[in-house]
């Protein structure tokens, strides 16, 4: 039975020759746009207003995934027509018609980033550092926060927060056989996922938006800093941009190369 079928016997009505909706007005045949970003929703003739669970089915039934696709609020359009019933009673049925994006992916609170924010290292007081004639490089690189891959951002959280530790242990380790003057930590680039403008799902794989994840990337990066500036004489921070810091539009740089999230971010540690 189709949805329009059951929405109908939802009502205690039968589908019968008299009462099959007519065709559609022109611009409104059931269908669905869909370029990855936006798209519009048209339904058949229905006798209720779809409510959030019809929409969601409408969408699936086009082939959409209503875990990732949403109505835009307020985008809902509405056209009747008046079907006769038998008896001297009519009925209007209606089409609707709606935009469609990418659903509004869960916000910090429902990811954990407070819980990672409360786990931000405090500074504590420097001891002499040891010194060396030797430099150990550290390769900061293709984290992609936000992405929901591999574990998504919650995988993504408690790696970041076990980052310091493990360096921590690391320099402890190649210190005592090869005494270490100077660490260099290098951003190698794509530490954000971004949010749109790389391949054309990526909007429906991001956990996170273009602010909450430059807050986990910057916050790594500092517990990082604080973690190992005091096995070092000298600590040299430097950073290159990734593709996936580029600031794009519809697949295109707009911008110069300079304008990358993965340099602003190490800028932005710089004055903390």
């Amino acid at each position: 039975m189709s949805l329009h079928d059951r929405l109908l016997a939802l009502h205690g009505s039968e589908t019968t020759e008299d009462t099959m909706p007519r065709p559609a007005p022109d611009g409104w045949q059931p269908g669905i746009t869909w370029d990855g970003t936006k798209g519009t929703l048209t339904t058949g003739a229905l006798d209720v207003p779809p409510d959030p669970a019809i929409w969601a089915e409408l969408i699936a039934d086009w082939g959409l995934d209503p875990e990732l696709t949403e109505v835009v609020p307020g985008t809902v359009q509405v056209r009747g027509w008046d079907g006769n019933m038998g008896g001297g009673e009519t009925r209007r049925f209606k089409y609707y018609k709606a935009t469609l994006r990418p659903k509004t992916v869960a916000g910090p609170d429902t990811v954990g980033l407070d819980e990672l924010h409360k786990s931000i290292r405090k500074d504590k007081p420097r001891k002499n550092a040891r010194t060396g004639d030797n430099t150990l490089v550290v390769a900061l690189s293709d984290w992609q926060v936000g992405n929901r891959d591999g574990g998504g951002v919650q995988a993504q959280l408690e790696a970041i927060a076990a980052l310091p530790d493990l360096l921590t242990d690391h320099v402890k380790h190649i210190g005592r056989r090869h005494p270490l003057g100077h660490i260099v930590l290098a951003g190698m680039g794509d530490l954000g996922e971004n949010c749109t403008g790389f391949y054309s799902n990526q909007p429906w794989l991001t956990e996170l938006d273009r602010r909450e994840q430059t807050r986990v990337v910057r916050r790594g990066i500092v517990d990082v800093v604080r973690a190992v500036a005091p096995h070092a004489e000298k600590v040299t921070v430097t950073a290159v941009g990734g593709n996936h810091g580029e600031n794009r539009q519809a697949g295109k740089q707009v911008t110069g190369p300079g304008d990358n999230d993965d340099v602003a971010v190490f800028e932005q540690v710089a004055e903390i």
